[in-house]
């Protein structure tokens, strides 16, 4: 919803509003990147301005979005852990390389942690609509080209290429990013040139194939690695502190654990 309310918000014409209405709209969308998450109002917030700092400049455009992102500052700022009163100081080292040097750990970063090859055919497939849809937009110098959506998509891809594995309390981080930036590329460049029929028929058999192995991998995981889940939260004395839940090694279609936070279904009993 942010992503789309910014992509509207962004467009020229609006863009040429009264600063009271350019204010209120930053607000508005400030608002919900941080409702999505505060990691949400750092990358998409850093669209926003790049797009309204190089793309059609204009100062009072510029101190209109900054009042009206003030009221999210402040709030966020609330949630930072400075101002919980807690301390840490991490450091890390990331090897973008190493997240593209296989095609493996290249299509888990992109679209995810099953296993199967479908995953990998489809990572290759949105790569080379991307690689096409750029084509032709230097082709058309630009025609067809969103400009919000460009700078989003190259900003999401950034952060999952460099952005480490763990923040604090927030697991899996870059991953979050990876399918987001090639989703956004692809609506951000024109379509391939190529006939609309085969591009059709090309993507509607790709998200046919991909969601049918997504739902059969959740089944599965429903089906047998949480099998006899709710007989042993039955056993969970009422009020008891549960740090975690351990499962019984099985195959897995999935490269990672996929919830870690089935502790938390104990609060429900």
């Amino acid at each position: 919803a942010a992503l789309l309310y910014w992509t509207v918000e962004l467009d020229d014409r609006r863009r040429e509003r009264s600063w009271f209405r350019l204010a209120v709209s930053t607000a508005i969308g400030a608002a919900l990147l941080y409702q999505a998450h505060i990691a949400w109002l750092l990358v998409g917030g850093l669209a926003v301005a790049t797009v309204v700092l190089l793309h059609r400049f204009s100062l009072r455009e510029l101190a209109a979005r900054i009042l009206g992102l003030l009221p999210v500052a402040v709030a966020s700022s609330a949630w930072s852990p400075a101002g919980t009163g807690w301390q840490g100081e991490m450091r890390y080292v990331i090897h973008p390389g190493d997240r593209v040097g296989s095609l493996d750990m290249a299509s888990s970063l992109a679209m995810g942690v099953i296993r199967h090859p479908v995953e990998k055919v489809m990572l290759v497939a949105l790569l080379g609509w991307i690689a096409l849809g750029a084509l032709r937009a230097l082709r058309e110098r630009g025609a067809g080209v969103q400009p919000f959506l460009l700078v989003a998509g190259g900003l999401f891809l950034a952060t999952a290429l460099l952005a480490p594995n763990e923040i604090e309390k927030m697991v899996q981080v870059a991953w979050r990013w990876g399918g987001l930036a090639l989703a956004t590329l692809v609506l951000a460049l024109p379509p391939p040139a190529l006939d609309r029929r085969i591009l059709t028929t090309l993507a509607g058999a790709l998200l046919a194939a991909h969601s049918w192995v997504t739902a059969e991998a959740w089944r599965r995981y429903a089906d047998l690695e949480l099998s006899g889940f709710e007989s042993v939260l039955g056993e969970v004395p009422s009020g008891a502190r549960l740090l975690g839940v351990d499962l019984a090694p099985r195959e897995s279609s999935f490269a990672t654990y996929p919830s870690v936070h089935l502790y938390a279904w104990a609060a429900t009993e």
